[in-house]
């Protein structure tokens, strides 16, 4: 899964975790499932995360 994030973000892409913030490559990410959305821009990677991802609001949103 790390190799996907980082193909998508050296492309150029976004990859958001449940939190709506920037997913970052960590060796915990390795321990258990992990919940992203990837797209090839923040906004989009939010519009199609939708309200169900981001429960905190920050749909729509940067922050």
């Amino acid at each position: 899964m790390c190799a996907g994030i980082f193909l998508v973000q050296r492309a150029g892409g976004c990859v958001l975790g449940t939190d709506g913030q920037p997913l970052r490559l960590e060796r915990s990410l390795h321990r258990g499932a992990v919940s992203f959305v990837a797209a090839g821009t923040e906004d989009l990677a939010r519009t199609l995360a939708g309200p169900g991802l981001f429960p905190t609001g920050k749909v729509g949103g940067h922050g």
